[in-house]
């Protein structure tokens, strides 16, 4: 089995990343460029939640379905993970207000 994990920081303030998660479907396709289509079939982001993503990873055309397993939101944090049906694929988006730096953390572990 090969695992793939990677986390990435992206700076923005904390109001910008709740506006995002607010609008994840549509921002989702946004944010980059290998980024194809988001489907929340449920209409919402909530733990049990089924979703769809498309996107390009590492040159492949990678199209997956799976469940919100936990979100947590409040005023300074949010933290919303997606296991794939196949449970190959863990992705995890988490952002926190903090007095010096906001920033959004996401964690992809794809599994194969």
């Amino acid at each position: 089995m090969i695992v793939l994990t990677e986390q990435i920081e992206i700076p923005a303030s904390y109001e910008k990343l709740k506006a995002w998660t607010a609008n994840f479907e549509e921002e989702f396709v946004k944010w980059s460029p290998y980024h194809i289509e988001c489907n929340l079939y449920n209409g919402n982001y909530n733990a049990g939640s089924k979703i769809r993503f498309r996107e390009i990873v590492m040159g492949l055309d990678y199209d997956v379905t799976g469940t919100i397993t936990e979100c947590e939101q409040d005023e300074n944090h949010f933290r919303i993970v997606f296991r794939s049906d196949k449970k190959t694929a863990f992705i995890t988006f988490e952002g926190k207000k903090e007095p010096k730096q906001d920033a959004i953390s996401l964690t992809p572990r794809l599994s194969a």
